[in-house]
């Protein structure tokens, strides 16, 4: 429900007083929050346009570490690239505690994650547009998806072939992947050889963001082509604590830098693009959202908005790991190969460096042709662990031989939401989620557990097989299975919906992305999906940066009758 207070003063702030404590930085036509994945797009397309003055601030750095570019160096980054926001207990999964991951520097969560490409499928865009989205069918989101993209393989009218983005095939090749795909093709599964293409379903070889072997996040992709552009200022280090709201309308923002806190002020537009748990956060922290909640925190509720933190979804995985008689990349990733790893892209682009989760790539359906469940092949055996006792999990390479098939639930049920703890916004949101809530749930992943296993018994994957490493053939029967998942599923790192594209009162953008009850205010970021698609959520982000920046600058698509 919407509601804005009719009786509350305008705020104003002086465009020229250059003494006013925090100081004023500059104004601009536009300004970006987040330099994530679309946040990058909205720089980009919006500073084409010389005229155009444009501000992104980032409050993350800007990612120089050479683990950010090796595509095997995500084991090792630092956990200073992370926002690891904090989450409630969840009951579903026995009490433990998750942290959710997401990308704190330019590229946001595109330059630390695992480099799949997989954009949404028609049947995922046609439901947003079915739930009154005019205009986000799938049609007529195919050529924003198209001009997205740099795709390396065989043209065709579902491929764009000159974007920013680049997507290329694994540049390590392992005779396991294709035993993967041979095995799921004797399991019954469909060949499809391009997954984002005509149709999602099948087993397929994997598709990365990577360009020459190294990782090609939105900063390169989007960012890099435009930074010296002089109307586009970038000011990383920057975490904004509020949107200047001046009367109904988004005056600015104001953001900490070091130990200063800095005014910028804009004559058009703010976009926020900080992500799933930032743009809800960061329109709560002003004033904008639930009046209830707002007031519990001591904030006063400039615009009552129901709907802002709510409708959080989220992707489900559990691993099943299998040792071979087969030498895995578990044996390259030491140090006796690292030299060799190392030649191999800079001299070919190729080599185990470059390696990414991704290697193959199965979608299908539970029930009926719709797809959702998704299945992620490595040629290399990896388990979870657990840092310094906390709910974070980082992977450790096995010392086994072994392939890993991780298994996501990519239509799964739940919807949680995200709060603040305080009015300070030096305090990160906690989110209350819970994962397995749905005893559906559970058997769905069983289910699609149980089919990975299936292909692992099918030949030519099943004569190098030597054993089940986890969760192990013990785990049999429906109890033990909910057992293991309850103990060992992990996030997906695919979050979305906390601020709702709809018509609806509990909506907070309507389909121009526009914040309801507020002038001069959009969000752009995967918060605004109506429902998570069926994928990993990079790509779809890349879209929505996309039609937002048309959408600002007035370029037709899904504007009002």
């Amino acid at each position: 429900m919407l509601s804005v207070d009719p009786n509350r003063t305008p705020v104003r702030y002086a465009l020229t007083d250059k003494h006013s404590s925090p100081r004023t930085n500059g104004v601009f036509d536009y300004i970006v929050v987040g330099g994530g994945s679309a946040g990058c797009v909205l720089a980009n397309r919006l500073s084409k346009d010389p005229a155009n003055r444009v501000l992104l601030l980032e409050a993350g750095g800007r990612g120089l570490s050479p683990y950010l570019t090796i595509p095997a160096g995500r084991a090792r980054l630092s956990d200073k690239y992370d926002w690891a926001f904090p989450a409630e207990p969840e009951k579903s999964l026995n009490g433990r505690t998750e942290e959710w991951e997401s990308g704190k520097v330019l590229g946001g969560s595109s330059a630390i994650n695992g480099m799949m490409w997989a954009r949404p499928n028609a049947d995922d865009l046609d439901e947003w547009a079915e739930l009154g989205n005019k205009g986000w069918d799938s049609e007529s989101m195919l050529p924003f998806i198209r001009r997205s993209e740099s795709f390396v393989g065989p043209a065709s009218a579902w491929r764009g072939s000159d974007g920013p983005q680049s997507v290329d095939f694994p540049g390590v090749s392992h005779p396991t992947t294709s035993m993967f795909i041979e095995a799921s093709e004797a399991a019954g599964h469909v060949l499809n050889e391009d997954y984002n293409g005509h149709s999602q379903a099948g087993v397929a070889l994997g598709q990365v963001t990577q360009k020459r072997g190294l990782r090609h996040s939105s900063a390169r992709a989007y960012l890099g082509p435009a930074r010296r552009r002089p109307n586009l200022k970038i000011v990383t280090g920057a975490t904004v604590e509020r949107i200047i709201l001046e009367g109904n309308r988004a005056a600015g923002v104001e953001y900490t830098s070091g130990r200063r806190k800095v005014r910028s002020l804009c004559d058009r537009e703010v976009v926020l693009s900080a992500g799933a748990v930032g743009s809800p956060a960061l329109l709560m922290r002003s004033g904008i959202g639930p009046r209830d909640h707002l007031t519990s925190v001591g904030i006063s509720a400039a615009v009552d908005l129901s709907g802002v933190g709510k409708n959080l979804q989220n992707h489900v995985y559990y691993a099943l790991v299998f040792e071979v008689d087969v030498p895995t990349l578990n044996r390259e990733f030491n140090a006796a190969n690292v030299i060799k790893g190392g030649l191999d892209l800079v001299l070919r682009g190729t080599g185990s460096a470059t390696s990414s989760f991704g290697h193959a790539v199965l979608f299908g359906g539970l029930s009926g042709e719709r797809v959702d469940y998704g299945a992620i092949f490595s040629p290399f055996g990896i388990f979870a662990r657990k840092e310094n006792g906390r709910g974070r999990h980082k992977m450790s390479m096995m010392a086994e031989s072994a392939i890993t098939v991780r298994v996501g639930l990519l239509r799964a049920r739940p919807r949680g939401e995200i709060k603040l703890q305080s009015k300070d916004p030096r305090q990160l949101p906690m989110i209350s989620f819970e994962h397995l809530e749905d005893p559906q749930d559970v058997q769905d992943l069983t289910l699609a557990c149980r089919k990975m296993r299936e292909i692992a018994s099918q030949p030519p994957l099943a004569g190098h097989v030597v054993r089940e490493l986890v969760p192990g053939l013990s785990v049999d029967d429906d109890a033990s299975w909910e057992q293991t998942l309850r103990a060992g599923v992990t996030s997906g790192k695919h979050y979305g919906g906390t601020c709702r594209m709809g018509v609806g009162e509990d909506s907070v953008v309507d389909p121009q992305l526009r914040v309801r009850g507020v002038d001069g205010l959009r969000v752009a970021d995967m918060s605004i999906t109506p429902v998570v698609p069926a994928a990993n959520t990079y790509a779809t982000a890349l879209l929505i940066g996309e039609v937002c920046a048309d959408l600002i600058l007035g370029k037709g698509h899904a504007q009002d009758d």
